[in-house]
C-alpha cells in the first residue's frame, strides 16, 4: 500500500505542473474576481491557486471535464453586481459537484 502512496504523489504533482501551464480560465476568472471585489497579487495568486487544485482534485475523480465545463460557464458568464461576482453556472456546479460525490467514498 505504501509503494501505490509512493507512485501517486509524482503522478498528483505532474498533473499539478501540467494544470500550472493550462491555468488561463483560471486566471481571467479570478482577474475578473478581484476587479470586482477588491484585492491584491497575494489574493488573485491564492485564488488561482485554489482553481488550480479543485482541477486536481477533479481530475483524480475522473471529473475533469465537469470541472471543466464548470470553469468555461464561470468564465464567460461571470458579472460583477453591487461589488460580488455573481454567474449562472449552478447547474455546472451540481454537476461537477455531484460526479465528484459518486466517484467519493460518500457516493455509496
Amino acid at each position: 500500500m505504501r509503494r501505490v502512496t509512493n507512485l501517486c504523489l509524482p503522478a498528483l504533482a505532474l498533473l499539478a505542473l501540467t494544470s500550472l501551464g493550462c491555468s488561463a480560465r483560471e486566471k481571467s476568472i479570478c482577474d475578473k474576481r478581484i476587479t470586482c471585489e477588491g484585492g491584491n497579487d497575494r489574493d488573485k495568486s491564492a485564488c488561482v491557486d485554489s482553481y488550480i487544485q479543485d482541477t486536481v482534485v477533479a481530475e483524480a475523480y475522473k471529473c475533469g471535464d465537469a470541472h471543466s465545463l464548470l470553469l468555461d460557464c464561470l468564465d464567460t458568464t461571470s458579472i460583477c453586481q453591487s461589488g460580488s461576482l455573481t454567474n449562472s453556472c449552478k447547474a455546472q456546479r451540481d454537476a461537477a459537484n455531484s460526479c465528484q460525490k459518486a466517484a467519493s467514498a460518500q457516493g455509496k
